[in-house]
């Protein structure tokens, strides 16, 4: 028996007899190709066939290519307002085009959400979200389950009482700890439910997840019998929206009946008793979905919670603060130590290559699993200019007064001082102090405000800030990191005493807090250069590193801590990748020894020095750091060969993309062109590198070979780069980039670009 996967009605043939859509998808060539390739934040992604597809977007099955493992990608490709042109790129159709770049923007916004959440068991994850071909892209662990109504059909049209319901406590608990950080999923049925293997529930397509803003307007996202009236509307959503949805996926599952739509309960109720189909429910069981489903939003049940305890599930979930979820941010290895060092391409030998003044010393290469952890980026705020300050009249005795925040004060002469708190810490530790108070600037936080506050991590001062006085933040112990977006004028003596895990303090300039601040606490300027985009944010993780977020939507490594003997460089902090480390971000830890660099990473070409002085630094097999440390090598050796007076050559990110994507196409074709016939040139194009003339070397060596023959190797190829190119200016080769790939054999490519 087949099952329309619109209704969920039992339907044959081309059209549903029950609600008329299309049971037979149509040959529209809307889909990608199986096997196209989608390059990612981290990772590079492999299509396979197209899982499922509606008005807004397509769902694939693909494989990350670096991970072998197998993700499911949504692409955004609503059919309204979008084209599929030959190079397989997203166009807007005429007339369309705000529509198709407001849409866009809206799904990248909560794709960059959704990636916040971090890790909840009965949640799909979401692992990467990127732009490209004109669109964008959410990449979800892949689920292979059945849907509930795949599951309900396989199991004669309903699921028993006695097997769903001890399922659902995991799935609510989840729901629930989503909701309190302020996300609504909206999209609640039966084919969003998956029955694992296991026997757990997994809640997937956040695809229609927004957060609870109750003031502001809310895309129609509607599939009958499950979607609330309120949902028919463009606001007035909450959490009741998503309870409704589930009471009514119980509801069908449960019973094997499609509920009537919302809108027409409105007027007659046609919904069916549960009792009479004999689904064996207690009474009180019953009422609570009937509660949950009631149509008007203000008389349900408002709560996941409150649903749990009204079904009386054994281990309902209690009502409170969720954390946010922090992953450790020092990852563990793929491999224990000991089997690291026993996989004869892990450890590299140290070995000495003359390249003139230069040894270098062999690198440890690992197999690495990374999960960063870190506060939601999209809770920043960024400075703004500062306009005319408000006035208010004057008192001569200024009276305590509190904000709903909880946040106390005192005004004179129309400026604002905060004198306390007494408001509820946030769960995630971000302490986001207002700018204002009714119209009135705050300009000053007072003598002991904040001493003692505990469980505040993170803290934004407000934009106007002028005086810190004595003691503010005194014995603020779990402080890490402390955000000022105006001039300090005034710090009191002591006020951050006591502070003893504040590691970082971003500035508008340097001199207004240096006094006051802990030893080993690190300032940083807004909109500083990092060497990968304009510092916009600071995050120090549990280990104390200090990172950088800039406005390129990335990490880099601003500080390790001092005390650090080993550190973990992880894939990502929060929803943005780390990129980058900078070149004095080792200065402050002399005792570091060994170092873990994620797959992404480059890092300026005299942070070599660094790394070669300790004693370990390990990287992954054929990923991109592995292929920028070759780069920074090959530099070294074509600067001391040719001399002072020469023009020096820098490694370039592109290039070392575009070397990679070459190493990769040898072991298909071992030609100085590429397997489809063009020009290895094109390489440079598709990473977008900047070039106008360049000089691709290759090398092949066996599989087995040991790192001491890649490093001559790679010798040899350099000094092949050292001289002047052919081109009529005789110009040398300033970008470089080398590429690794491990096939059948151990491919080089030793890429040279004059820009």
């Amino acid at each position: 028996m087949n099952y329309c996967p619109h209704c969920h009605q039992s339907s044959d043939g081309v059209f549903c007899p029950q609600c008329g859509q299309r049971l037979i998808p149509q040959e529209d060539n809307l889909s990608l190709p199986p096997g196209t390739l989608l390059r990612g934040t981290l990772y590079t992604y492999r299509l396979e066939q197209v899982l499922g597809q509606g008005g807004f977007g397509i769902t694939y099955s693909a494989v990350n290519q670096e991970r072998g493992e197998r993700v499911a990608v949504k692409e955004y490709f609503p059919t309204r307002c979008a084209l599929r042109t030959s190079d397989h790129s997203v166009i807007p159709k005429p007339g369309h085009e705000e529509e198709l770049q407001s849409g866009l923007e809206n799904f990248s916004g909560e794709a960059r959400m959704l990636a916040t959440l971090g890790n909840f068991p009965s949640v799909v994850r979401v692992m990467d979200h990127f732009q490209g071909m004109g669109t964008a892209y959410l990449v979800m662990e892949y689920l292979d389950g059945k849907p509930l109504h795949q599951k309900a059909a396989e199991m004669g049209g309903r699921i028993p009482a006695q097997e769903l319901l001890p399922k659902l406590p995991p799935l609510l608990r989840d729901l629930a700890a989503i909701h309190r950080l302020g996300v609504l999923h909206r999209d609640i049925t039966p084919d969003n439910i998956m029955w694992m293997p296991d026997g757990t529930l997994k809640l997937l397509d956040f695809g229609s997840a927004r957060s609870m803003e109750g003031s502001k307007s809310m895309t129609v996202l509607l599939k009958q019998g499950f979607a609330p009236v309120e949902q028919y509307l463009t606001s007035g959503q909450g959490s009741y929206t998503d309870v409704y949805a589930l009471c009514a996926t119980l509801y069908y599952v449960l019973t094997g009946v499609m509920p009537p739509s919302a809108m027409d309960r409105l007027e007659q109720d046609g919904l069916q008793p549960i009792s009479s189909f004999g689904v064996g429910l207690t009474e009180a069981q019953e009422q609570a979905i009937y509660h949950g489903m009631t149509v008007q939003p203000t008389q349900r049940t408002q709560t996941v919670e409150e649903l749990a305890q009204e079904l009386g599930l054994p281990s309902a979930p209690e009502p409170g603060p969720t954390p946010e979820p922090r992953p450790d941010p020092t990852p563990q290895r793929r491999r224990e130590r000991g089997q690291l060092w026993s996989n004869p391409r892990a450890k590299w030998a140290a070995i000495g290559i003359a390249c003139g003044l230069v040894a270098v010393i062999g690198i440890v290469a690992a197999i690495l699993a990374f999960s960063g952890g870190s506060r939601s980026t999209a809770s920043r705020r960024t400075p703004a200019p500062a306009p005319t300050r408000a006035t208010a009249p004057s008192t001569s005795v200024p009276q305590v007064q509190v904000d709903e925040e909880g946040y106390e004060y005192t005004v004179s002469d129309g400026e604002v001082t905060l004198v306390g708190f007494s408001g509820e810490i946030p769960s995630n530790g971000f302490l986001s102090m207002p700018d204002e108070v009714d119209d009135m600037e705050i300009t000053a936080i007072g003598e002991e405000a904040f001493a003692e506050l505990d469980g505040v991590e993170d803290i934004a001062l407000p934009i106007y800030l002028d005086t810190i006085e004595a003691g503010a933040f005194r014995d603020c112990k779990d402080l890490r990191e402390v955000t000022a977006y105006s001039v300090i004028s005034q710090a009191g003596e002591g006020c951050f005493d006591g502070c003893t895990s504040l590691r970082a303090v971003l500035v508008k300039e340097k001199k207004g807090l240096r006094e006051v601040l802990p030893a080993d606490c690190v300032q940083f300027l807004h909109d500083m250069d990092t060497g990968a985009g304009e510092l916009i944010l600071i995050e120090v993780t549990d280990d104390g590193a200090v990172y950088g977020g800039t406005d390129q939507d990335t990490y880099v490594l601003l500080d390790a801590p001092e005390q650090a003997v080993e550190l973990t460089v992880p894939d990502t902090v929060g929803s943005w990748p780390v990129t980058y480390i900078c070149v004095d971000a080792l200065d402050n830890a002399p005792e570091l020894t060994e170092i873990d660099l994620s797959d992404n990473i480059s890092f300026p070409v005299g942070l070599l020095d660094r790394f070669l002085n300790l004693e370990s630094v390990w990287v992954s097999d054929g990923t991109f750091t592995q292929s920028w440390v070759y780069s920074c090598l090959a530099v070294w050796n074509v600067a001391d060969a040719r001399g002072s007076g020469e023009p020096d050559s820098v490694p370039v990110r592109e290039v070392v993309e575009a070397a990679m994507i070459r190493a990769e196409e040898l072991s298909e074709s071992y030609q100085h062109t590429r397997p489809n016939g063009d020009s290895w040139g094109t390489a440079l194009d598709e990473a977008n590198a900047s070039w106008s003339y360049g000089r691709e070397i290759i090398r092949t060596l066996d599989a087995d070979s040991d790192n001491a023959t890649v490093m001559s190797e790679l010798v040899d190829m350099s000094n092949d780069i050292v001289e002047a190119s052919e081109d009529p200016e005789g110009e040398f080769y300033t970008d470089l980039g080398c590429g690794v790939y491990y096939g059948d054999k151990i491919y080089l490519v030793l890429i040279g670009v004059i820009p």
